[in-house]
């Protein structure tokens, strides 16, 4: 019994420890969050050639496919204040 309270009352200290070090970085940790998310969160499609004059009245037979990446305009506003809120981090710490 008395292990488990040594070892909570360990536990207690080390999460009060973390949680004093988020709550110092939260710029730093909310803005790496948010830049990272924002940097996994893109779109693709696809483009393709297709035969004849008039494409609507072939088959839709691909020449030559090609794939494309792109960021939708919320995705960027993400990375951008993501960097904002990091660069606001890292000015913070150097502050201190």
């Amino acid at each position: 019994m008395d292990f488990l309270k040594k070892l909570f009352s360990w536990l207690g200290g080390e999460i009060k420890q973390v949680v004093q070090i988020v709550k110092d970085n939260l710029f730093l940790v909310v803005g790496v969050g948010l830049f990272v998310g924002g940097l996994f969160d893109f779109g693709s499609g696809r483009y393709c050639e297709t035969k004849g004059i008039l494409p609507s009245l072939s088959r839709n037979e691909c020449i030559n496919p090609m794939t494309y990446y792109y960021y939708s305009e919320e995705t960027i506003a993400l990375l951008v204040v993501g960097a904002i809120f990091i660069i606001i981090g890292i000015l913070r710490l150097r502050r201190k």
